[in-house]
């Protein structure tokens, strides 16, 4: 075999072990977009890593700019847009703000907000309490049993007379570098009491559990 046949040779075998690399790579890392669905970091805090950052697998795009796509039919529940308010456009100045109303069963059953704000800026988040600082405010903490691990989430309650909310909400970025300019949004389910607080809270992290199938280990 001549010397310039073998230096083809090599170049034509490395060249195929960087694109066999680079595939494997583009579907490992968190964010991917991965056969049957996607993997997403998700944390409590936006400003800092915490111990009970995990990555999700969900079959949902939560890409910035893909929100949208998130389905409106999803298990027993039937969801409809609602309009924003008009507050958030212009304090936070999102890049995309995404709100519906979904409902279990019939027009009788049990209805939750789903809240989906999406930003590379830091300036369009801020914890929920900010927002009620007039109200009396709880908050707490709960886990959303997936396969392989619990997806966490921090929990508000908030009151002021005869109103009352209970909310449930976490993070999402496309991967473990978490950079505000890649993107990350905000996953917020928000209702009225339906029974105590605690079944309430099971109502939503029910809820939640419909969007995710897994933690990865």
């Amino acid at each position: 075999m001549s010397r310039n046949s073998l230096r083809y040779l090599i170049a034509l075998l490395l060249l195929t072990v960087a694109g066999v690399g680079g595939w494997w790579l583009s579907r490992s890392g968190a964010g991917a977009s991965l056969p049957g669905g996607h993997s997403f970091v998700a944390d409590i805090d936006f400003w800092r890593r915490t111990p009970r950052q995990v990555t999700v697998m969900t079959p949902y795009d939560f890409h910035l700019g893909s929100l949208d796509s998130v389905p409106l039919e999803i298990g027993d529940w039937h969801g409809v847009d609602v309009p924003a308010s008009p507050d958030v456009a212009v304090y936070l100045e999102p890049e995309q703000y995404v709100v519906r109303r979904y409902q279990r069963g019939d027009a009788a059953g049990p209805a939750l907000w789903l809240s989906l704000i999406g930003s590379r800026q830091a300036k369009s988040f801020h914890p929920p309490p900010l927002c009620y600082t007039t109200w009396h405010t709880e908050v707490g903490s709960t886990t959303i049993p997936l396969s392989g691990g619990d997806l966490h989430a921090l929990t508000l309650v908030v009151s002021q007379g005869e109103r009352r909310y209970i909310m449930l909400y976490f993070y999402l970025w496309p991967d473990a570098a978490r950079r505000f300019e890649d993107g990350m949004v905000m996953f917020k389910v928000t209702s009225e009491p339906l029974g105590t607080d605690e079944e309430t809270l099971a109502l939503q992290r029910d809820f939640a559990r419909q969007f995710f199938t897994a933690v990865q280990q």
